[in-house]
């Protein structure tokens, strides 16, 4: 009910790749890219900005909480 992606369309998507590497490592594919689109979309959208602090922190918790 109060959930404004769907009464106002207000919602920015970005899809982000994470692979696992021939070396076991976890890498993420141009997350500083997927970074700028989604800031583009927040101001086109009159949205307040995510800084890259959190950007990356909310990346890392969920890889980490997702290796399994």
């Amino acid at each position: 009910m109060l959930s404004n992606v769907f009464h106002y369309g207000q919602a920015c998507f970005e899809g982000l790749k994470v692979y696992n590497t021939v070396d076991n490592r976890v890498i993420s594919f141009r997350d500083d890219e997927n970074l700028s689109r989604i800031n583009l979309s927040a101001n086109r959208l009159a949205m307040p900005e995510v800084p890259e602090s959190i950007w990356t922190e909310a990346i890392d918790r969920v890889v980490v909480d997702n290796l399994d």
